[in-house]
């Protein structure tokens, strides 16, 4: 098990140990690894954007269907799950999110490699600093891992160091 790193102004000029944590580790909810797991988060400056098709019609015309988000870099984004967006990140109710005003996680990373990056925009600008900030995921969302690493040190623990996450 990776050992606990301690850089609060996120300034130390050593690779994060949150690298090195693998799906299963414990994650203590007053630990480093916890309070400054954004050390691991990369996020588009501004908010991915919406990738559409023409979709044609059976009887005529085509309707214009949302395909997946997108970045400058080519990692595709999706939206973080309304419900708990609402209630983890303080996104809009469900059904009055926008582009501008929600929080998304990376689906695929265009480099490869692992991602759990998760951006949170307001009012088309990236938070990295609010209680509501978007916040790095050690496991995969929906995972049981996802909730023993990253939701319940979270409900313990909601305190995180700001300004860490890498901006592109």
């Amino acid at each position: 098990m990776p050992q606990d790193f301690d850089c609060p102004t996120g300034k130390c000029g050593n690779e994060p140990d949150c690298r090195s944590v693998t799906v299963g580790d414990p994650i203590s909810p007053s630990s480093a690894l916890h309070t400054e797991r954004n050390r691991c988060n990369r996020c588009p400056s501004t908010p991915p954007i919406p990738v559409y098709y023409d979709k044609p019609g059976r009887l005529w015309g085509t309707r214009r269907v949302l395909l997946h988000w997108t970045d400058n870099e080519g990692n595709l984004w999706e939206p973080d799950n309304a419900v708990t967006a609402w209630w983890f990140h303080d996104d809009p109710l469900p059904g009055f999110r926008d582009n501008e005003n929600m929080t998304f996680r990376v689906s695929i990373v265009a480099s490869g490699g692992r991602g759990g990056w998760q951006c949170r925009y307001q009012n088309g600008t990236l938070d990295d600093t609010s209680s509501a900030m978007g916040t790095y995921d050690y496991a995969p969302a929906g995972s049981a891992s996802h909730v023993s690493m990253d939701v319940t040190p979270h409900n313990s623990n909601s305190a995180y160091v700001g300004g860490l996450t890498q901006q592109y």
